[in-house]
C-alpha cells in the first residue's frame, strides 16, 4: 500500500507523544532533553525517532527504531530487521558519521529525515541539533553525494518501512526560492566568514556560484567556480542575499536569460553599480541571467537576448515580478 506522504515544515508539539520519552508517558525512547516533561528536543536522534513513528502512523513505543549515536544508526537498524540502503527515499533518516562509527570519543555524528526529493536528486531534510535548534531544515545535493559536511560524510539511508508517494498539493511554505549553482558577479560585495558573523572580512569582486539552496540568517554560500558547488570544504564565503540580489520569498523567481516582464515605472540603471537613470514601463526580458550586485541587464526585444550591445538598461532583480 502506497501512502500520501505529508512534508513537516515546522517543529512537532510539545505535546505529541511521539517526541516525549516514554518514561513520561510517551512513546520516544531516546533521552529527554527537558527533564521535566520528556520532551526529546533538541537532540537530532530524538526528532528522527519521533518522526519515524509519525510516518510509520505508531501511537506506541517501538523498540526497534534506534536510540544510540547518530552515527551508529544504520548498523543499529540494520540489525533490528530495518531497510538501509545508500538511495534516498521519502521519509526515510540520513546517517553520517563524525569520524569512526562505534567511537563516541570522536563525535556522535548526525541524522536527518528525508521530506523531499527533487527532479535533480537533490533532497531537503528536517533535523534537530542537540544544543541548538529544535527543528530546521536544509538542502542536500546529490552532487556532493549527500554530505552534511566536510567532516559530516554520508553512511547511508534508514528507510521508514512504508512506500510514499509525494505530497503535490502547493505548500504552504518552501524553504527557499534559491537554488544550488546560480552564478553571480561581485562587485566590492561584503563577505562573511559563516552565516551569523558579526561583521564581514573584507570586501569581494567577481564571478561566484551558490554553494548550495540553504540561506541561514539571510545569507547563502558562495563558492567560486561551479564544479565545487556542494563539494564539502569548497565554500568561499557567505554574503547576504540582498547584496546579490536573491530572495528567500518564493514568490519571487530567480531570472532566466529570455524571461519576460512588465515594468510599471520601475527605476533603471545604466550598469550594475550606477545611479538610476530614470524610470521604465511597458514589457522587457532578461538579456542573460547574470546577477550583478543585486541587478540583472533587461532588453526591449525577445530577439535582442544576449545579443552584444543591446542592453537596455539594469534593473533590481527584486523588483521583477
Amino acid at each position: 500500500m502506497i501512502m500520501r506522504f505529508n512534508k513537516r515544515t515546522t517543529a512537532p508539539s510539545r505535546s505529541d507523544k511521539r517526541f516525549i520519552n516514554y518514561n513520561k508517558g510517551g512513546y520516544n525512547t531516546c533521552i529527554p532533553i527537558d527533564q521535566q516533561t520528556g520532551y526529546v528536543l533538541p537532540n537530532c536522534v530524538g526528532y528522527a525517532q519521533g518522526r519515524l513513528l509519525e510516518l510509520r502512523g505508531e501511537n506506541k513505543v517501538n523498540w526497534k527504531l534506534p536510540a544510540c549515536n547518530a552515527e551508529d544508526w544504520y548498523d543499529k537498524a540494520k540489525a533490528n530487521g530495518l531497510q538501509v540502503g545508500n538511495t534516498p527515499k521519502l521519509g526515510a533518516v540520513v546517517v553520517w558519521r563524525a569520524g569512526n562509527t562505534h567511537n563516541s570519543a570522536d563525535g556522535a555524528g548526525h541524522v536527518a529525515v528525508v521530506e523531499e526529493i527533487k527532479a535533480n536528486g537533490d533532497i531537503v531534510v528536517s533535523q534537530s541539533a542537540y544544543g541548538g535548534h529544535e527543528f530546521y531544515l536544509s538542502t542536500l545535493t546529490k552532487m556532493s553525494g549527500y554530505t552534511y559536511s566536510e567532516n559530516r560524510p554520508l553512511v547511508g539511508f534508514v528507510y521508514a518501512g512504508v512506500e510514499f508517494e509525494e505530497d503535490k498539493s502547493e505548500p504552504e511554505h518552501s524553504t527557499t526560492s534559491v537554488q544550488a549553482g546560480i552564478k553571480v558577479e561581485l562587485k566590492n560585495v561584503q563577505a562573511y566568514a559563516s552565516e551569523a558573523s558579526l561583521g564581514s572580512y573584507g570586501l569581494r569582486s567577481g564571478t561566484y556560484y551558490t554553494w548550495d539552496g540553504n540561506p541561514k540568517n539571510g545569507r547563502i554560500r558562495l563558492t567560486n567556480a561551479v564544479n565545487k558547488v556542494g563539494v564539502p570544504g569548497q565554500v568561499s564565503f557567505w554574503v547576504s542575499l540582498a547584496d546579490i540580489g536573491l530572495s528567500t520569498d518564493t514568490s519571487v523567481k530567480t531570472p532566466t536569460a529570455g524571461d519576460r516582464y512588465t515594468l510599471n515605472n520601475v527605476p533603471v540603471y545604466g550598469t550594475e553599480k550606477g545611479p538610476s537613470i530614470g524610470r521604465r514601463s511597458g514589457t522587457y526580458y532578461t538579456w542573460d541571467n547574470t546577477i550583478r550586485n543585486g541587478r540583472i541587464r533587461m532588453t526591449n526585444s525577445l530577439a535582442r537576448v544576449g545579443v552584444p550591445g543591446q542592453v537596455s538598461f539594469w534593473v533590481e532583480v527584486n523588483r521583477l515580478i
